[in-house]
């Protein structure tokens, strides 16, 4: 099964965490934002964490990124985190 982590922490993150995992698509890992806006340390049991820490805690060779980012400016902010979630 596919390691899987949300980018993101809204509500909207959590529910296509949950669809994600009750439908075992992929199994989620971790949730992750850029510093600066990490305001907790867990969602429903799991590590948020670092997106710029994640090179030096997963092996990314190993694992998938969701872009779960939300609605205003919705896609130019969605590219933005895409293009650095390929860079990973």
């Amino acid at each position: 099964m596919d390691k899987l982590i949300i980018f993101g922490t809204t509500c909207f993150s959590r529910e296509i965490a949950a669809y994600i995992e009750a439908e075992n698509v992929a199994e989620v890992i971790a949730f992750c934002v850029n510093e600066e806006y990490k305001t907790e340390n867990k969602i429903d049991g799991k590590n948020i964490v670092v997106f710029e820490e994640l090179d030096s805690i997963f092996d990314m060779k190993s694992c998938k990124i969701l872009n779960t980012i939300g609605y205003s400016k919705m896609n130019a902010i969605r590219q933005r985190v895409s293009e650095l979630c390929i860079s990973k």
